[in-house]
C-alpha cells in the first residue's frame, strides 16, 4: 500500500498525508530492518491524523488494520504509536 492511497481510502486531508510522509522521512534512517517501514508508515499516518484531523475523522487502529488488508495486527500498530522524541507534538510543531 501507499500512504497517499491509504489517505484516500480513509478520507484524510492532504495536510495529514504530507505530515505523515514528513514524519516517516524523519524516522526512516533509524530502521535497520527495512521490512518494518510500512508499519512505521501506518504509525506516522495515525500520529499525523491525530494532529491534523477532526476527532471524528481520526482513523481507529482497527480501521488502519482493515484498510491495509490486515497485514499488521491492531496490537502491533498500537505498539508503534508510542511517545518518542521524534513524534511528539512539540516536534511536529517544529516541522510544520
Amino acid at each position: 500500500f501507499r500512504t497517499t492511497e491509504l489517505g484516500d481510502i480513509l478520507d484524510l486531508s492532504q495536510f495529514t498525508i504530507h505530515l505523515a510522509l514528513l514524519l516517516l522521512d524523519q524516522v526512516n534512517g533509524y530502521f535497520v530492518d527495512r521490512s518494518r517501514i510500512p508499519l512505521a508508515a501506518l504509525a506516522c499516518l495515525l500520529i499525523a491524523a491525530k494532529h491534523e484531523e477532526t476527532l471524528e475523522n481520526i482513523p481507529s487502529v482497527s480501521q488502519l488494520d482493515w484498510s491495509t488488508g490486515q497485514v499488521y495486527s491492531p496490537v502491533l500498530i498500537k505498539k508503534q504509536v508510542t511517545p518518542s522524541r521524534f513524534l511528539s507534538s512539540a516536534y511536529i510543531g517544529t516541522l510544520i
